[in-house]
């Protein structure tokens, strides 16, 4: 189902918030926020892999349903 209305969140940025990812909806279509935020966490300085990596992450190599297969747009912003 799609829905017109967005996920979003308000708050300040604050030394503790890490990074900051916006994304179309087949980025959310098989994996849920928790998971693919640990995924990002775990990555590594090579932000241009990292987000190629998530890629991988979502479609999955056995991934044989169409979700998560169109849509596959992300910005990923690393806070320092």
């Amino acid at each position: 189902m799609v829905s017109n209305r967005p996920l979003f969140f308000e708050g300040n940025i604050d030394p503790s918030l890490k990074f900051f990812l916006l994304g179309c909806d087949g980025i959310w279509e098989t994996k849920t926020d928790d998971k693919i935020c640990k995924f990002i966490d775990k990555g590594n300085n090579d932000f241009k892999k990292q987000a190629e990596d998530l890629f991988e992450y979502v479609l999955g190599w056995n991934n044989k349903s169409k979700k998560g297969k169109d849509n596959m747009s992300l910005i990923l912003v690393y806070f320092k």
